[in-house]
């Protein structure tokens, strides 16, 4: 313990120097070389270098904005418009790029690290408590110029200011919102009205626990329920701050073309260096169709129960 004091304060003195003097490559450097030999003093520098400069406005070009950020509150929503970006993107080869669910992109660093502290199940508490170390470590172990990450939890800000996402980090962030009738109704075609109900409006509260078995650690989600999922993403300071478009599932199937175009200007518009190339999207378009899904038709009883369980605005604001 005694020596791991002394190469901390060692370390942190470096680092110190490397950030008074904007070194940040050379910051990054060190910070990857204890993630292989030391990796419990990876971890202390790394809480070390985000306490101290995390909210310093003067050594931002540190906080790389990599994280291209894809919610919903279903991620089969993604699907579509994820296997766009994958195509149009690797017929470009303009830039390289880690793409994923969030939850295996996480686990996947942290096998990666093999801290043996660290739970197998990460509670939401956990999240909100280690939010941007643990994106930290995905930002500072791979070379890639952006990171795709597929979200289905709902924005928070904690009262100690931790956020899920951060716009040191964060590039923008896209959000893919669905009419909450068609969930409903896809989600009865799977189980009862009830469940269905229970899903849609998250009633008991659950958090989501991914369940991917390729991933060593599960990662607890705070979904919340359609109503808070949306406004949490769709307030204009979270819209703002992190640079984020709205699209609408029923545009993406119904106005297909125009809805990825606009998506790609996004991405160009908030600094992101590529050609935009029309024929190449009008060749996705016509290749790849939509999956057919199973739906049940919604009863008037229904009908009623999700209207008296559904912030009315927003079914009003985008004409649900």
């Amino acid at each position: 313990m005694f020596i791991n004091n002394i190469k901390f304060n060692y370390n942190v003195k470096i680092l110190d120097d490397l950030f008074a003097n904007q070194k940040y490559e050379d910051s990054i450097l060190l910070l990857q070389s204890f993630s292989k030999k030391n990796r419990h003093l990876y971890i202390k520098l790394l809480n070390y270098t985000i306490q101290k400069y995390l909210r310093k406005n003067n050594h931002l070009n540190f906080f790389k904005q990599k994280f291209v950020w894809i919610n919903s509150f279903d991620l089969d929503d993604t699907n579509y418009f994820n296997k766009f970006l994958n195509y149009y993107f690797s017929n470009l080869n303009s830039f390289s790029y880690l793409q994923g669910d969030y939850t295996y992109l996480l686990s996947s660093a942290l096998e990666d690290l093999n801290i043996p502290d660290i739970p197998k199940v990460i509670s939401f508490d956990e999240i909100v408590l280690n939010s941007y170390l643990f994106q930290m470590m995905l930002l500072i172990n791979n070379n890639k110029d952006y990171i795709v990450a597929n979200n289905q939890a709902a924005f928070f800000e904690s009262k100690n200011e931790q956020y899920l996402i951060y716009p040191q980090s964060t590039k923008l962030f896209f959000h893919i919102l669905r009419n909450p009738y068609e969930l409903f109704s896809k989600y009865k075609s799977r189980s009862s009205g009830e469940e269905a109900l229970n899903q849609l409006c998250n009633f008991t509260n659950d958090k989501n626990i991914s369940s991917d078995s390729k991933n060593l650690y599960k990662i607890e989600q705070n979904i919340q329920s359609w109503n808070i999922n949306a406004k949490s993403w769709l307030d204009d300071n979270v819209l703002s701050t992190y640079r984020g478009k709205l699209i609408l599932f029923e545009d993406l199937k119904s106005n297909t073309e125009e809805t990825l175009i606009s998506s790609l200007y996004h991405l160009k518009q908030q600094g992101i260096d590529f050609e935009i190339n029309f024929e190449l999207v009008k060749k996705f378009v016509k290749e790849n169709n939509f999956e057919t899904e199973n739906i049940d038709p919604i009863s008037n009883k229904e009908k009623k129960m999700i209207d008296s369980n559904l912030d009315y605005s927003l079914v009003e604001k985008y004409q649900f």
